[in-house]
């Protein structure tokens, strides 16, 4: 439970930092829009039926959200790579 409100927090934080830049701000909103179907669709029912008939929904989601993860995570090292040849 705790991490899936990490997660939303974290993103909050980067989005709203000064020190984010504007393309990894965009691609944090794209990982955000890509999280909210996907953690409604895995938590949305507590019941094991419910929840065997929404994992194919949840598994291609899930494929989603590691996409833009990646691709957030790829920027983030390339920025930091950036500023460590620059010192």
């Amino acid at each position: 439970m705790l991490a899936r409100a990490h997660l939303p927090a974290v993103l909050m934080q980067m989005e709203t930092s000064p020190l984010t830049a504007p393309k990894i701000k965009t691609q944090v909103a794209e990982l955000r829009r890509v999280w909210e179907p996907y953690q409604t669709a895995l938590f949305a029912s507590r019941d094991a039926a419910k929840m065997r008939r929404n994992a194919p929904l949840a598994a291609g989601l899930s494929e989603r959200v590691l996409e833009s993860t990646e691709k957030l995570v790829a920027m983030l090292l390339e920025k930091s790579q950036a500023g460590s040849a620059q010192r």
